[in-house]
Order: structure tokens, then sequence, then C-alpha cells
């Protein structure tokens, strides 16, 4: 299974993806151009079988291998190499979201090589929900990172809203803890427990991967602040409403084809971002110990307070200006 020896002018170490679906989306567009500039290569992306949806419509299987351990699966002996044009990467660390915002081989790219790909949705049937998606707008309401959310009242103005102009708030993804709290916190961050779900056609846990990307494709307009499927979205055509708080939108927006067909960073993305002076925390700050970024490093969350109803309604309005306009 392992090479005995580590030939640096032909051989790609194992490229290992075993993250979070929004991760997955950021790495799959760096694997994309090693596949086919660097493809010649010995190169091996290993993922768990749950990216199986994700990856391969893109990614040619006879690249894939599958694992669910990998510091045990692969050879954990050859060095990392630092990525580059002449020896691309030799990743055996993990998944390459931070490879792909800030290493070299970025920044050398052409914005055309860090497209996110269209996802193929045509044969996708979604039919059994009975559901009119095209007056749907999609709400991402769970997360891991308490500084990235949108509090129960926000939600609850945003609902509000958008049935108020017709429209249907529509929930996706998994079903997780929804209210949050760390004992560190002075102010508690509810995400949840008092948001109106009744009011919502709620599909959490009632969908597989395939499907979330085909009724994103279909809808409206997504919004929430930087999580997994607002990434997907990138995948296809659907106008994102995003808050951006601990990282910057220029290293987290996707780059789409705009209409005159050109790579576009953000094209038909609405970022939200919050005017102080700690925004972007992750982006600025070089080491903290103790501190994993879940959480607000001042623990007041003022980047989360000012993502308000207000806020995100008058993105709303100029999302459906634009579409109106044929802005977008």
């Amino acid at each position: 299974m392992y090479r005995k020896s580590f030939d640096q002018s032909t051989s790609i170490n194992y490229v290992i993806n075993l993250s979070s679906i929004g991760d997955s989306v950021c790495a799959l567009i760096p694997l994309i151009y090693l596949v086919k500039n660097h493809g010649q290569h010995d190169l091996k992306i290993w993922l768990g079988k749950d990216k199986n949806d994700l990856y391969l419509p893109f990614i040619p299987e006879k690249y894939i291998n599958y694992t669910y351990d990998h510091f045990k699966e692969v050879n954990r002996t050859f060095p990392t190499k630092v990525a580059s044009e002449r020896l691309p990467i030799s990743n055996t660390n993990g998944n390459l979201t931070d490879y792909f915002c800030w290493s070299l081989l970025n920044r050398q790219l052409e914005l055309e090589d860090k497209i996110y790909p269209k996802y193929p949705v045509d044969t996708i049937d979604v039919s059994r929900f009975n559901i009119d998606f095209s007056k749907c707008v999609v709400l991402c309401v769970n997360y891991i990172w308490l500084n990235k959310v949108f509090l129960s009242q926000t939600w609850n103005d945003v609902i509000d809203y958008i049935l108020s102009i017709g429209l249907t708030p529509l929930i996706l993804g998994k079903n997780m803890e929804m209210e949050h709290e760390h004992p560190d916190n002075k102010f508690k961050v509810e995400t949840g427990k008092k948001v109106n779900f009744d009011k919502c056609v709620n599909l959490l846990n009632q969908t597989t991967l395939k499907e979330v990307v085909k009724i994103i494709s279909m809808s409206k307009m997504i919004i929430g602040p930087d999580n997994g499927l607002l990434h997907v979205a990138g995948m296809t055509d659907t106008p994102v409403v995003g808050a951006y708080t601990v990282k910057s939108h220029t290293d987290l927006m996707p780059v789409r084809r705009n209409k005159q067909g050109k790579a576009e960073l953000g094209f038909k993305v609405y970022p939200i971002i919050p005017e102080i002076e700690c925004r972007f925390c992750v982006s600025n700050m070089l080491v903290s110990f103790n501190h994993d970024f879940r959480y607000c490093f001042y623990n007041d969350y003022r980047c989360v307070r000012e993502i308000t109803g207000e806020v995100v309604i008058n993105k709303i309005k100029e999302v459906l200006k634009d579409a109106n306009n044929n802005k977008i």
C-alpha cells in the first residue's frame, strides 16, 4: 500500500480530506487543480465515503481512496512539502482548506483556477417533497462556532419578513444542538431554542447531500453565516446572503462565473460584515494559546450582535432588487 521511498520529482504524497462539508468544498477546488495539472503523478486523495457524492462528479475515481482513520492507514513518514508549481503538494496532515486560502500556490493561481465547480443537478429528483422550491429562502440555522451565528431574534425577524413578502422560509441541513453556551461566556448566545421553526418548512435530517444541492439550486436565495451550506451554494447559481465574522470574506466567498462568463470573487454573494474593530479575528490573529476560535476572544460577541434582523432584511431586499433588474 505504501511507497518505500519518496521520489520528489514524480510523486505527490497523499492528499487527505476528512472534514466537514464546508472544508470539503473548499478542498475540492485545489484538488481539481491538482488532478488537472499533476494527475500524471502518483496522486492519492483520501476521504470518507460520506464525501462520495461531493467529489465523484469532479474527481476521477482512480485517484480516490477511502479512509476513516488516516493516521493508521497513511504512511506519515514522508515529509510534508511546501506547495509550489514545481512540487505541488505533499500533505499528510488533514484537509486542504488552509492550503487553498493562504498557500503560495493559491497566490500563484489565476482566478479562473479557483472557480467553484457547478454541481450537476439535472438528474437529481426532489419531487418527493412536493414543495415549490422556487419560492423558498433557505436558512442555515445550525453552527459549530459560536462567533458565526445569528441570534434567535434575528432569525425570527427574518422569518417574519420572508413570510410577509410571500416567500417560504426553508431550513436545511443536519439537526444539531441549537443552543450554545460556554462557561466563560459573559454573553449567552442563543441560536435556536427561541426560533419560530413552526413558521418554516423544516427539512433538517430529511435530505441527502445531492438533494441539498438541488434544493439550494432551485431556491430564491440562501441566508446564513459562513458555514458548509453556503459553500455548497457556491456550486450553484443561487444568490448567497452570508455573514462573515471570524475570517475575511475575501478568503471565504466562492469564485463563480458571472453573467459575462468571467471568474468573479463573490458573484451573487451579498456579504454581511460587522463594522467593529475586532472583526475577522482568525484572519488577523497569529496565535492565541488555549483558544480554539469557536468562541469570542473578548467574550462579548459584538460581531454576532451586529447581525440584526434589519441588517439581514436589507440584504434580502438587495438580492430581490438585483434579481428584478436582471443584474444577477
